[in-house]
């Protein structure tokens, strides 16, 4: 009869040794989850990033100023975050969709949002007249910087329109190349 319970021992140990380093494996496997987890969204730094550039006929300080409003309405908009920690009772508290982490007054704004990445606007003056805007922003924020560039007068450097069809042609034609009457010189 020992050797039943000696037997039966011999099983037992190669079972316990499976379950601690099954108990083992699991805290890893969490935290390896988790780590994958935070890396979705605009929260990922080093993430993919966009760039776009126009030219508006306004001053530096004026262009700042239309940057300034339109993204203020961005910076009332509440959003409900998931918390980092279970809420037990309620809901979670939402949260402003941006905020500022840099500005210089009138040539860089920077926003940030946890839900879709940071958007940074750098503006630089031109030296015939108007302003750059130059955008740097994660794809989460695609559709509000195209929606702040609709509201903005855009415009072509060293373009104009023709008297006539009112296509955009270069300051320096004479002539419009799609219907061909002389331009006003006095124009340019």
């Amino acid at each position: 009869m020992t050797v039943v319970s000696s037997d039966i021992k011999m099983l037992e140990f190669p079972l316990q040794i499976g379950l601690e380093s099954f108990l083992f494996i699991i805290p890893i496997v969490i935290c390896l989850l988790m780590s994958l987890r935070q890396g979705k969204g605009g929260r990922a730094a080093g993430g993919p990033v966009e760039t776009d550039l126009w030219h508006t006929q306004k001053n530096i300080s004026e262009a700042f100023q239309l940057v300034n409003e339109h993204t203020q309405e961005w910076m009332k908009e509440e959003v409900e975050v998931k918390p980092s920690r279970p809420v037990l009772f309620g809901r979670s508290e939402p949260s402003v969709a941006y905020k500022v982490i840099e500005e210089t007054d009138p040539r860089l704004l920077k926003l940030g949002s946890r839900r879709e990445g940071v958007v940074t606007f750098e503006l630089t003056e031109v030296q015939g007249g108007g302003t750059v805007v130059k955008t740097i922003f994660s794809p989460g924020a695609r559709s509000r910087v195209q929606s702040l560039r609709a509201h903005m007068p855009l415009t072509v450097p060293g373009m104009k329109a023709c008297d006539v069809c009112e296509r955009l042609i270069l300051s320096e034609f004479t002539h419009c190349p799609y219907c061909g009457i002389k331009q006003d010189q006095d124009a340019v």
